[in-house]
């Protein structure tokens, strides 16, 4: 499926560069000769962590002439109980870990991406969230949701812009510090500000002396400049 993607672009450069994204773009399950640390860290009660689903297209929006991209798991575990105190509630499974894609125009880093899975009033939301290289929000997208659409029209690209620029100080409250929305959109527009908030805070612990780095499963040595 990999391969069919690629051949269907239009010139090699744009195929290299997609055939790294969709190497880092999956959250498969570690190889059985992964140190155990990672293979623990990078799963989520037995599920593989959120995927970043659509990277070719997010890097389009948010990084245009981007040419290289790289991928890091950081391994947060160690790092639980600040995380929860800065959080303000008990740290999740999958907050053990970040993916880590940091996106590059030659030696240059246009900023990061990373995704969280949050639990919206209809089940789980996935969050993509754009990084700039001082760490504020880019950008933000949700990349599947099961939400009705009176919560999906509540919580559009207008509202989703208001994360632009936001910090991992800021509290996020929607009302407060994002704009208000209906009664129906409230529970899964807070989960969603909790996740935003929870990527920056789990970025900036990621550069904490307690993280450990690690190249992802997915991305592969070698794949990672585009010619």
């Amino acid at each position: 499926m990999i391969a069919d993607r690629i051949r269907s672009l239009r010139s090699p450069a744009t195929a290299g560069l997609a055939l790294l994204i969709l190497l880092a773009g999956g959250c498969r399950e570690s190889a059985s000769d992964d140190p155990g640390e990672l293979r623990d860290a990078v799963r989520t009660e037995g599920a593989p962590m959120c995927p970043w689903r659509h990277p070719k297209e997010d890097i389009a929006a948010w990084f245009p002439g981007a040419t290289r991209l790289d991928t890091e798991v950081q391994i947060l575990s160690g790092l639980r109980p600040e995380l929860a105190r800065r959080l303000g509630r008990p740290a999740t499974a999958e907050e053990n870990a970040l993916y880590l894609h940091r996106v590059w125009k030659d030696a240059e880093r246009l900023g990061e991406v990373a995704v969280r899975r949050v639990k919206g009033g209809a089940g789980a939301v996935e969050v993509v969230v754009a990084f700039e290289p001082d760490g504020r929000v880019r950008g933000v997208r949700v990349q599947r949701t099961r939400e009705p659409a009176e919560v999906v029209a509540a919580l559009d690209g207008t509202w989703l812009d208001a994360f632009r620029g936001r910090r991992s100080g800021d509290s996020l409250r929607p009302g407060a510090d994002l704009p208000a929305v209906p009664e129906a959109a409230r529970a899964t527009a807070s989960a969603l500000a909790d996740g935003v908030r929870s990527l920056l805070l789990s970025r900036e612990l990621a550069n904490h002396p307690g993280a450990v780095r690690r190249l992802a499963p997915e991305a592969s040595a070698g794949h990672d400049h585009v010619h």
